[in-house]
């Protein structure tokens, strides 16, 4: 079993190049790649987690069901050859990762981190935000998608989103659901505003995953009880620069 779930950790991040590779290439059946990258990544984690099949293993699924979700969506938008290749490599090492993590956590203690799960599923999560919003902006451009059906999917993602996130740190659903709720409804409301912004969709997804990373982190903290002055004054401080940093930079229509 122990040669079976190594080749199942490399098989992933594997299976994922070679699809969006042949995507690329070819330029057709791509949902039936995702749906072999998406069945694969579900029999991984079923197997990792030691072929239990419950709320746990559904809440592991999350972050990177929702990760190759939408990096294939947002790779369907992307032009550029080199950026395109770079991206799925860096989505590969990521789902790598996470899925190597869980091997660890179940099966190798020894060799797994704290907190590792549940940073990467932070990490990831906002990768799937920029990703998901940049894929939204762009169909709002050449798909005439609603902005508030739009906004509708940003909500609902957003609360798997930080639901995982909550889980993944251990927290209790009743102390957290009502985080979820005002997440979410924050990052649909900012989505909506930064929608009618003359900036290209990568600018405006990249603002919104700002948002998303110093809400829920800060959220986190709060939660854990480990929220000071000094955690808000570096987010908000960081957040703020960043955020300047891309409007003065950016090319506006």
């Amino acid at each position: 079993m122990f040669i079976i779930r190594k080749i199942l950790l490399y098989l992933n991040p594997i299976l994922f190049i070679i699809s969006l590779e042949l995507i690329r290439t070819q330029g057709s059946f791509w949902w039936i790649f995702l749906l072999v990258n998406l069945l694969l990544l579900t029999v991984t984690l079923w197997e990792f987690s030691k072929r239990v099949l419950n709320h746990r293993l559904a809440n592991f699924l999350v972050a990177p069901f929702v990760f190759i979700i939408t990096v294939f969506g947002f790779l369907m938008f992307f032009e550029n050859d080199l950026i395109y290749r770079f991206v799925y490599l860096i989505a590969a090492v990521f789902i790598y990762l996470y899925l190597e993590q869980t091997l660890n956590y179940f099966y190798f203690t020894n060799k797994y981190q704290p907190y590792t799960l549940e940073n990467l599923s932070l990490y990831i999560n906002v990768l799937s935000v920029f990703f998901l919003t940049s894929s939204i902006f762009s169909s709002l451009i050449f798909l005439r998608l609603s902005v508030i059906i739009s906004a509708i999917i940003i909500y609902l993602i957003i609360f798997i989103l930080t639901h995982q996130i909550s889980w993944s740190n251990k927290l209790i659903w009743h102390d957290y659901k009502i985080f979820c709720v005002i997440i979410s409804l924050i990052i649909a409301e900012i989505f909506f505003v930064v929608s009618y912004l003359p900036l290209n969709f990568y600018v405006n997804a990249l603002l919104v995953s700002i948002v998303f990373y110093v809400v829920v982190s800060l959220s986190r903290l709060f939660l854990l009880r480990s929220l000071d002055k000094k955690n808000v004054l570096e987010h908000l401080i960081v957040s703020s620069v960043a955020v300047v940093l891309i409007l003065l930079t950016a090319q506006w229509n």
